[in-house]
């Protein structure tokens, strides 16, 4: 079953607003809603880590529910190309894990991966059917959205959740990819797409 999110907007742009991240309060929302209802062994992967803001809440949510499975982050931490909100000049893989590090605890951080990787790549390295919950939210565009969902769902497991960020009007690329590979089974909370495999 997928849960509903009741995480108030305010309470999650209230999150540690030093961590850099534009817009991601339902994605907060999200994790906040689907974190108790994973398995405390479950792998979780968020594609597009950017400065690291949700994946920060992710491994601190999981924690504080004694999960002790591994919250991976994949980037290729290429420029605005890949995340349309942050400065190339301002965004790398070494200012990313120096935020990560700097704003996670010992005990989030035993179970956080950062990969630098392309996220076709890094699905590939993934077994089939190995993963509890995969989210999408790196490159925007039509095409880019359609190779992850297609790359990654085979590597969930069979009642797992791929989902993903921004399906909004802002972003016709993440709407367009979504609808056509995955309609009508999806949900949509806020601006995030959930498919359960």
């Amino acid at each position: 079953m997928i849960p509903t999110p009741t995480l108030p907007h305010a309470e999650a742009a209230a999150w540690r607003p030093e961590l850099l991240g534009e817009d991601s309060e339902d994605l907060l929302a999200w994790y906040h809603a689907v974190v108790p209802g994973l398995r405390p062994d479950a792998h979780v992967v968020e594609v597009g880590v950017s400065w690291g803001r949700t994946l920060v809440y992710l491994a601190e949510i999981r924690a504080a529910h004694g999960h002790r499975g591994w919250t991976e982050g994949v980037d290729s931490w290429l420029g605005p190309n890949a995340h349309p909100f942050v400065s190339s000049s301002r965004m790398s893989y070494h200012s990313a894990l120096a935020s990560v590090v700097a704003h996670s605890s010992p005990r989030e951080l035993e179970t956080v991966c950062l990969q630098r990787r392309d996220s076709l790549a890094a699905a590939a390295a993934h077994a089939p059917r190995s993963l509890d919950m995969v989210v999408v939210d790196a490159c925007h565009d039509k095409v880019s959205v359609m190779e992850d969902i297609l790359a990654w769902r085979s590597k969930v497991k069979v009642g797992g959740l791929l989902c993903g960020h921004d399906y909004s009007r802002a972003f016709p690329g993440v709407m367009a990819a979504v609808d056509m590979l995955l309609r009508p089974q999806f949900v949509v909370h806020g601006t995030v797409w959930v498919h359960e495999v």
